[in-house]
């Protein structure tokens, strides 16, 4: 049968599982699987485990409340306090105007497959219906308690209907069979 453990004995502190691993040397890597920060008022270094990061610990030798924090969190903590930039600025690109006014003015060209007729139709436009339809579906989901909304929005999406089967027919027999390439 184990012994139990005394329940008035006092549990250690973090520092206290910590003071074997301080090191009064400034070391210069910490151990595998250990971590390095450095007290604010003494500036000694104290080596933790990563599984304890962002906890609050005192230092042994000077009773300060020291954060641990990893090097990296502890040099741009520096850097911010200095005033120095933490990494070079990124280099600005400047876009190709080609590809904005190509990206910006695409275009449906439709080839109907009855008449042979060619209409154009800009993709925003339809992209603007479709997201106005899909409000309005919308406003018909959540609109479940007031059947005046319910309503208004149930005429709002067959006008989107109508309106994208407008644009999608063709101009000049009506005809909704045809061929799609984006322009």
């Amino acid at each position: 049968m184990s012994p139990k453990p005394d329940p008035n004995a006092k549990r250690p502190t973090i520092a206290e599982k910590l003071k074997g691993l301080i090191q009064r040397n400034k070391p210069e890597e910490p151990p595998e699987n250990k971590l390095l920060t450095r007290c604010d008022k003494c500036n000694k270094a104290i080596i933790f485990s990563p599984a304890i990061r962002g906890t609050f610990v005192d230092c042994p030798d000077c009773g300060n409340s020291v954060k641990l924090r990893t090097r990296y969190e502890t040099e741009q903590r520096h850097a911010v306090i200095s005033g120095k930039p933490t990494s070079e600025p990124k280099a600005f690109v400047v876009p190709n105007v080609e590809l904005l006014a190509k990206s910006k003015h695409r275009e449906y060209r439709r080839t109907c497959k009855r008449c042979g007729k060619v209409w154009h139709s800009l993709l925003s436009r339809e992209k603007e219906i479709t997201n106005q339809g899909n409000e309005s579906q919308c406003f018909a989901c959540v609109s479940c308690c007031n059947p005046t909304v319910a309503v208004k929005a149930m005429q709002n999406k067959a006008a989107v209907k109508s309106e994208l089967g407008r644009l999608r027919s063709c101009p000049e027999c009506g005809s909704g069979v045809y061929d799609e390439t984006v322009v």
